[in-house]
């Protein structure tokens, strides 16, 4: 839970004051860590979805699915996240 607390307060303090590194006690990242961090959690909730709707067996390949969504919502989450 504190993690997921942190990870919040982090995300809307990229939003207000988007600075070129992010802070977590004392350790700093690069805002697409980020990005890649929400991209794989929200590619994750996808690939939960698509199992229960039984709409995986239709791909060859699951994994690169899972990958391949990651780096499209990694993506968009740069362009939403990061200052140009």
């Amino acid at each position: 839970m504190e993690t997921i607390t942190l990870l919040l307060t982090l995300l809307f303090t990229l939003l207000r004051h988007p600075p070129r590194e992010a802070e977590i006690r004392g350790v700093y990242f690069a805002p697409l860590f980020l990005c890649v961090l929400l991209g794989m959690t929200a590619a994750w909730g996808t690939a939960i979805a698509l199992s229960k709707a039984n709409l995986f067996h239709h791909f060859e390949n699951p994994l690169l699915v899972f990958l391949a969504f990651t780096i499209i919502y990694a993506v968009v989450f740069s362009f939403l996240l990061v200052p140009a």
